[in-house]
């Protein structure tokens, strides 16, 4: 566990949180892999936190009470599912969110 603390945005405080990443996560991240690359355990709302300060509290006040960045994640870990049980693997690149390349856009506009 590291303890990651960031700057919200929105309220100019400190926050920190306990987070079930490694140093070599940190230092994947650092050189300039994606954070859905170097932190593929931790879900959306965590990964934004590292890369922006937003928490929770943040994304609910900015886009309302439904919590979009849980449903966001829902929906990828359904795709994720399906693209797995199709034999297929979570994409190119191992992000399992999908990578925007055609076959994902594709498959995920299929699921709609």
């Amino acid at each position: 566990m590291i303890l990651v603390v960031n700057r919200s945005p929105l309220t100019g405080e400190l926050h920190g949180v306990e987070m079930p990443i490694t140093e070599e996560q940190c230092i994947t991240w650092l050189s300039g892999k994606t954070a859905q690359i170097a932190f593929p355990n931790l879900p959306a709302p965590e990964r934004e936190f590292i890369i922006t300060g937003y928490t929770r509290a943040d994304w609910k006040e900015l886009f309302g009470a439904e919590d979009t960045t849980t449903r966001i994640v829902e929906e990828q870990r359904t795709i994720e599912r399906q693209r797995t049980s199709e034999g297929m693997p979570p994409n190119p690149n191992g992000d399992p969110y999908g990578c925007g390349c055609d076959e994902c856009m594709e498959f995920y506009r299929s699921l709609k």
